[in-house]
């Protein structure tokens, strides 16, 4: 907690917490109140009936975790400033090894996983959404091909290749249940 900050914020981002303040400056006056930073959530599935929810309720930033060409979309009109949102991280679809009920794209082989990385990594997805069910060669194609891109794993701990595997890919969690702990 810092008492009697001034708080210099020059295009959109805090430039000081000790002035000087500018002569042109808009100035808040904000004793007696509380500044915080933008709260992030880190695990959402929403769409563009949610988004100034988030921003009202003092989130500034949401991880979508099953993106879509929609998501991406909607993305660049919050950032351009058509849509009141907060900023968006989207995920690939979920990388899944059979059909589920929800968004996914099924990946049946290595080859199929090294193309899909290229194509979500081009398209602008922040991070590709390990699923469940996928082979060993399967994920251990995108964890190749992810590096090599420069784009992050996220997701699930697939059964293949278990927490050990997940944990030296690098990749980071979602979700663990008991079939993550056989190391």
């Amino acid at each position: 907690l810092v008492r009697g900050a001034t708080v210099v914020v020059r295009d959109g981002r805090i430039s000081s917490l000790t002035g000087p303040v500018p002569a042109d400056a808009c100035r808040i006056d904000g004793a007696g109140r509380i500044l915080m930073p933008g709260l992030t959530d880190l695990h959402v599935h929403t769409d563009s009936s949610e988004l100034a929810l988030f921003v009202v309720n003092g989130v500034t930033m949401v991880r979508e975790l099953n993106g879509s060409p929609g998501m991406l979309a909607l993305r660049a009109k919050v950032a351009r400033g058509d849509v009141l949102g907060p900023r968006i991280l989207a995920s690939s679809p979920l990388l899944v090894g059979a059909p589920l009920r929800y968004r996914h794209q099924v990946v049946a082989t290595p080859a199929d996983a090294r193309r899909l990385a290229r194509e979500y990594k081009a398209a602008g997805y922040d991070y590709l959404k390990i699923y469940d069910g996928l082979s060993r060669e399967v994920y251990d194609a995108f964890v190749d091909e992810a590096r090599a891109l420069g784009i992050p794993l996220d997701g699930h701990v697939p059964e293949a290749g278990g927490l050990a595997r997940v944990i030296e890919a690098g990749q980071a969690l979602q979700h663990m249940d008991k079939s993550a702990f056989a190391l």
